[in-house]
């Protein structure tokens, strides 16, 4: 899947489908986002989970291949970022100081009525 339409709507997608939690460790940004966010009084948590259009492919890895896959990506320099991890359960969670958040799909949905 693509985090086009923003990555809570896309993890909370792939839960639904596979039955699974999706625990969110490490907020896939960069430092000019949070720049950003602080100077225009905006939530980084809500830009990283319920923007959109980056285009970026969401997939889990089996944890036994994430060696393998990251030697791959890197000698192909093809940029990854490991978000977090996916455990028995369902829903989403933002894992931040020892603490599970809830982040419920709120990026975009075609054909929904505003």
């Amino acid at each position: 899947m693509d985090s086009s339409d923003g990555l809570s709507t896309t993890l909370n997608e792939m839960s639904d489908q596979s039955k699974k939690r999706f625990v969110v460790n490490k907020l896939p940004t960069e430092r000019d986002v949070f720049d950003f966010a602080n100077s225009n009084n905006l939530d980084v948590n809500d830009l990283v989970f319920n923007g959109g259009e980056e285009y970026e492919i969401v997939a889990t890895v089996n944890p036994s291949n994430l060696k393998k896959i990251k030697k791959y990506a890197k000698k192909n320099r093809i940029e990854l970022y490991e978000i977090g991890y996916v455990m028995k359960g369902k829903g989403v969670f933002f894992q931040k100081n020892g603490k599970l958040i809830s982040i419920k799909d709120k990026g975009w949905h075609h054909f929904q009525k505003s």
